[in-house]
């Protein structure tokens, strides 16, 4: 075992973490996934793009993501930008946790404009790159609301 990371790219605080959790996580131990969570803030860089970001682990399988929209990137693209937040999200989330599923809810104010969940296997073979992010939300069943 090393005491850093290979890729110089993980804290060795973090990296200590990882180790100390690896088993708890990989039992889908929902207390370790809380605390990995905390201590790797995943979704640190969306809050560019998102308000009152939370996560919740509910399952050895399964998160729960939900964000606020910020109206500045509301008015000319309202589904692709939700779609593209979810998007990111999710895959952070995978890249983060072993966990099969994420759903993330969309809101402005106290209406909900997107609610999807995202399956792991739905992401492979994917060359995010080139994807639509509303088309591919669609296709994992998303939901959108318009505002009202």
């Amino acid at each position: 075992r090393q005491d850093y990371s290979p890729d110089g790219l993980t804290s060795p605080t973090l990296w200590q973490l990882c180790h100390q959790k690896a088993e708890a996580v990989l039992a889908g131990d929902t207390g370790a996934y809380a605390e990995m969570l905390q201590a790797a803030n995943p979704l640190a860089e969306l809050t560019r793009f998102a308000d009152r970001i939370t996560i919740k682990p509910v399952s050895g399988d399964r998160l729960e993501c939900g964000f606020e929209a910020k109206t500045e990137y509301m008015a000319d693209q309202q589904e692709h930008y939700l779609a593209a937040v979810s998007l990111r999200a999710a895959r952070d989330l995978f890249a983060c946790l072993p966990v099969t599923e994420v759903f993330v809810r969309g809101k402005s104010g106290n209406e909900t404009l997107l609610t999807v969940t995202y399956r792991r296997e739905q992401f492979l073979k994917k060359n995010f790159l080139f994807l639509n992010p509303t088309e591919f939300a669609r296709e994992c069943g998303a939901d959108f609301e318009p505002v009202r």
